[in-house]
């Protein structure tokens, strides 16, 4: 009986033969993220959502939101799956200020998010006032100071505003017809302003995009042991918003746990550490703050100690240990027993 055996035959050869073989299928990639997110109130607790669709691979996307009375607004949960190819959205279940995100997705995975839309609910209708807004700016890096300005507002059929409340979607508010507030964190606030004229209340919405500001760390630092005493750290500063510079050392090789020597000025660019002990191993690192949470590291430069020599940290010792070994050698008479002798 003949024994069947399986027979092998290389792509290459196949080839030759002028046998088609099919190439390896190649690994599928995440879509690239959407862009230019947008939304608007349309009335009746609708918001209409427009983005523009960068991928071509993609096989659906996924559409996230997030409700929060004050920002920023961090908690998001899909609201919907859609088609490919889809760039605009109806939201028909608004009841308060909603914040949007949304991202392609395919067989490889998500792609990165879109940005963050907000939508706040209007209220004006019949005799109320209309409310606006003039900011000066809509986003920038913490800490951030806007002015608003809403002394445009007007009342109905010429009626008077009689007060402007603003909230500013970190807990704070203020009121009269402009206001000034500083975003110290990161994240994306609403800024609300409700206008009375004393027949009704309307209210306007814009958005404030804050990011966290990014320090520029000191450069090529070094550290060289001048003495058992004495280590001497140099850097190159960057130009930047620096307020301080924050001296941190560890000892020990291989250390990982450092604590502050010495705060400095901005523009400083060497330090001496005076306070090392000798054949000891000490590792330095600066730290840059402008007295926001913001702040950046250097690289770590190391630098060891030499030992403690007698005769070159005791003068003294050394000339007693020169006297012994005169007195020691060979044939050689001390002077008080030369003069003892006469």
């Amino acid at each position: 009986m003949l024994k069947k055996t399986a027979v092998v035959v290389p792509a290459l050869l196949l080839a030759a033969l002028g046998v088609l073989v099919a190439p390896p299928a190649s690994a599928a990639t995440v879509p690239a993220a959407p862009t230019g997110l947008t939304g608007a109130y349309t009335g009746g607790g609708t918001a209409a959502l427009a983005w523009t669709d960068n991928a071509v691979d993609e096989t659906g996307y996924e559409l996230e939101l997030c409700v929060a009375l004050t920002g920023p607004c961090t908690t998001f949960v899909q609201a919907v799956r859609l088609p490919a190819g889809t760039t605009t959205f109806t939201d028909p279940g608004m009841s308060t200020t909603t914040y949007y995100r949304v991202r392609a997705v395919n067989t490889a995975g998500a792609s990165a998010y879109s940005n963050v839309a907000a939508v706040g609910v209007g209220f004006s209708t019949g005799e109320n006032p209309t409310a606006r807004i003039a900011p000066t700016t809509t986003s920038g890096t913490a800490p951030l100071t806007v002015s608003f300005d809403g002394a445009g507002s007007t009342g109905f059929a010429g009626q008077a505003i009689t007060s402007w409340t603003w909230t500013f979607g970190d807990g704070t508010t203020a009121t009269g017809a402009q206001a000034s507030h500083t975003f110290s964190a990161a994240g994306t606030y609403l800024v609300v302003l409700a206008v009375s004229s004393g027949f009704g209340v309307d209210r306007a919405w814009v958005p404030v995009y804050v990011e966290q500001k990014t320090l520029v760390a000191p450069s090529d630092l070094t550290a060289t042991a001048t003495s058992r005493s004495r280590v001497a750290l140099a850097w190159t500063n960057p130009v930047s918003t620096t307020t301080s510079i924050v001296v941190q050392r560890c000892k020990g090789t291989g250390c990982t746990t450092f604590t502050t020597l010495r705060t400095l000025p901005a523009t400083a660019t060497t330090y001496a550490d005076t306070t090392v002990s000798s054949r000891s191993t000490y590792t330095y690192r600066l730290r840059v703050t402008d007295g926001t949470p913001a702040t950046a590291l250097s690289n770590t430069a190391t630098a060891t100690t030499p030992p403690l020599t007698r005769a070159a940290d005791n003068p003294a010792h050394a000339r007693g240990r020169y006297r012994n070994q005169a007195l020691e050698e060979p044939g050689r008479v001390p002077a008080a027993s030369m003069s003892g002798g006469r």
